[in-house]
């Protein structure tokens, strides 16, 4: 495999082969779900919430909920029953699969 670097890449000023930026779809669908684009946001308090939750997944993006001394369970019903999807980080130890099972 090739390996490229910043010594291969050449950009263009003002070359492009599109019109117009509303011409580009960076969509992406994971499962039965399409996203306008594929971001997730950082693992950070102060970046992702529950408001911020809420208004991704009702505006069409992706987001990861992080484990921030948060009820998991909780986060996901209340995400339900605004009628949005709930979409969290969890770890790989026995009580993180009794969060998934509950």
């Amino acid at each position: 495999m090739e390996i490229f670097d910043y010594d291969n890449i050449l950009l263009l000023p003002r070359k492009c082969c599109v019109e117009s930026r509303s011409e580009c779809d960076a969509s992406v669908t994971l499962g039965s779900r399409s996203f306008r684009i594929p971001a997730v946001p950082a693992n950070m308090k102060t970046v992702v919430d529950e408001a911020i939750c809420t208004w991704l997944a009702q505006n069409g993006y992706f987001y990861v909920m992080h484990r921030f001394d948060l009820d998991n369970v909780q986060f996901v019903q209340d995400m339900h029953a605004k009628g949005c999807f709930a979409s969290i980080s969890l770890g790989v130890k026995q009580p993180d699969y009794a969060t998934v099972d509950r």
